[in-house]
């Protein structure tokens, strides 16, 4: 496990300039390298399939020290590799059960967002 989550976290920091292009990527050389990027879309595709992959993500994200995931925006990185609504839920559910408080509680923000839409579709009809 030690070994994708570092896996994970350098797919991440090494690919934030593409899959954040508004944040300030100054720690971070701007790489556009197509097979890192690729193996990094592999892997969120595999997350949004499947929740113990997702809680892996989050857990990497979650236990990094590096100030590349201090604020990590998990509302732009799903709409970054264009999630669908079961692919976000899927997503965000491994974020809802993370260690770590602040992507813990961006998880249940998605899912207190979604019951909000849901709420106001069942209302406007």
């Amino acid at each position: 496990m030690e070994v994708y989550t570092k896996l994970i976290r350098r797919l991440i920091q090494g690919n934030s300039a593409i899959v954040f292009p508004t944040k300030s990527n100054d720690n971070h050389k701007s790489t556009e390298n197509p097979p890192n990027y690729r193996l990094l879309q592999e892997e969120v595709q595999r997350a949004t399939e499947d929740t113990d992959h997702a809680r892996n993500i989050a857990e990497a994200i979650g236990g990094s020290d590096s100030d590349g995931f201090k604020d990590f925006d998990l509302v732009a990185f799903m709409k970054h590799f264009n999630m669908d609504a079961l692919s976000r839920s899927i997503f965000a559910l491994g974020f809802k059960n993370s260690p770590k408080g602040d992507l813990r509680a961006k998880g249940m923000c998605f899912f207190n967002v979604l019951k909000l839409v849901q709420l106001l579709t069942i209302c406007s009809s």
